[in-house]
């Protein structure tokens, strides 16, 4: 730990902290926060591999969930954790090892480009985190153009542009939540592919991304930005419907909740809604350290069922949701639906594609983006078709296609690979 040309051991640190905890007086008196001390030590030393804390073997994660820190000087949010261990870790959840090199003479743009350049071209498997990183503002990227002399017109703009970063690169001093693709995620939409990717440099423009994958499907609704509380409000007589509500009316077309109308891969479209908007509950078997593949879909479904039952009124209720709710004992907060939903629909936007898929997107998510499964990377992502190229929009969840399906489609040939030129 270093405080201007002064330097401290971590490991000694620590041990010093631990010796004060029963010097109270002391600690009060002189304004010493050791719980502060442990808290970051314990961000500095390898975590227990069984626990979702696995997560910090990965610098990117480790960038991430620093993302709502305060930093002196942008640039920082990155040069501070190139001590920590995960650059160099050869652990398999990683990015590592990899070198970064301290440059303040680069601006914020070219340090958090020439970071994603690195990392990427040091392990191609950092993609799927890397991309999942990428949270832009809502409307901050531009709609797909309509004519030919639009779209050089914006190329030539964008490309050359000294502020904005590639649509691919994560700007750190942003974020919109948390990421869907943490590297303990259970996903694997990409079923047995491996990431297969390019950087293309060149003075003074801005790096592409070539990435091989396949196209799947396109954008046809999107609702507004969702709120973590949104999860929490019960419909009354007299009020608005839930959010819940809305969006089965809206974007799913559908009226009754019940589990009689299908999906677009056979199981009912209330199942595929709940478990689009939770993340398909992937957080509740994390923190738990329980083996997610080993959790029967029953058990969520009947969780779903049991927030529908408790939040709406039962006139709108099918009775085979009644009757699945009834198999939910008591709860506590940590294993209720709601939680899990709150948790993963934060900030982004529920969406539905021209052939029913259900998506839970970015908030900068609009009609006409498509939605993709890149090779190697555990979740979709959606793209932003502008030309001959594509701007990452950013991560999502697609029930159906969250287990390998694009890939065995692929393999079918009902589907083909590509190669997306993404700038």
């Amino acid at each position: 730990m270093m405080w201007g040309n002064a330097m401290i051991d971590w490991e000694l640190l620590a041990v010093v902290c631990e010796r004060l905890k029963s010097y109270h007086e002391l600690r009060s008196s002189s304004g010493i926060r050791t719980s502060d001390i442990s808290f970051l030590y314990r961000r500095f030393i390898e975590p227990d591999e069984s626990t979702h804390h696995a997560n910090r073997f990965n610098l990117v994660y480790e960038l991430q969930r620093s993302r709502h820190l305060q930093f002196t000087d942008p640039k920082d949010r990155v040069f501070a954790f190139l001590g920590h261990f995960s650059v160099l870790s050869h652990h398999s959840l990683g990015c590592g090892p990899v070198t970064l090199n301290v440059d303040y003479t680069k601006n914020v743009k070219q340090t958090y480009t020439n970071v994603a350049v690195q990392l990427l071209q040091a392990n191609s498997s950092t993609a799927c985190i890397l991309l999942a990183a990428v949270q832009h503002p809502r409307r901050s990227l531009p709609s797909a153009c309509t004519t030919e002399a639009e779209e050089e017109l914006f190329w030539d703009s964008w490309l050359r542009e000294e502020i904005t970063l590639p649509s691919w690169v994560p700007d750190w001093t942003w974020s919109e939540g948390i990421i869907l693709a943490e590297p303990i995620c259970p996903h694997y939409a990409h079923g047995s592919s491996i990431a297969q990717l390019e950087v293309l440099t060149q003075a003074d423009v801005k790096p592409e991304l070539r990435i091989g994958g396949v196209e799947i499907d396109t954008i046809v609704g999107c609702s507004q930005p969702l709120l973590g509380n949104d999860f929490y409000r019960k419909k009354t007589p007299d009020g608005p419907p839930a959010i819940v509500e809305r969006l089965w009316h809206e974007l799913c077309g559908e009226q009754c909740f019940n589990l009689i109308q299908a999906y677009v891969n056979g199981q009912s479209a209330f199942f595929a809604l709940m478990q689009t908007l939770s993340n398909g509950c992937v957080q509740a078997a994390g923190h738990d350290c329980t083996l997610y593949h080993e959790i029967p879909e029953t058990l969520w479904l009947q969780k779903a069922a049991r927030y529908i039952v408790e939040t709406l009124r039962k006139c709108e209720i099918g009775e085979d949701v009644v009757e699945a709710a009834k198999a939910v004992g008591a709860e506590q907060d940590r294993e209720k639906w709601s939680r899990w939903a709150s948790s993963a629909s934060d900030g982004r936007v529920f969406a539905r594609t021209d052939k029913g898929y259900y998506v839970l997107g970015p908030s900068a998510l609009e009609p006409g983006d498509v939605v993709c499964v890149l090779f190697g990377s555990k979740v979709p992502f959606c793209l932003r078709p502008m030309g001959s190229r594509h701007l990452l929009v950013g991560e999502c969840y697609v029930h159906g296609l969250m287990k390998g399906e694009a890939k065995d489609m692929l393999d079918r040939g009902t589907l083909d690979s590509r190669v997306f030129r993404i700038a």
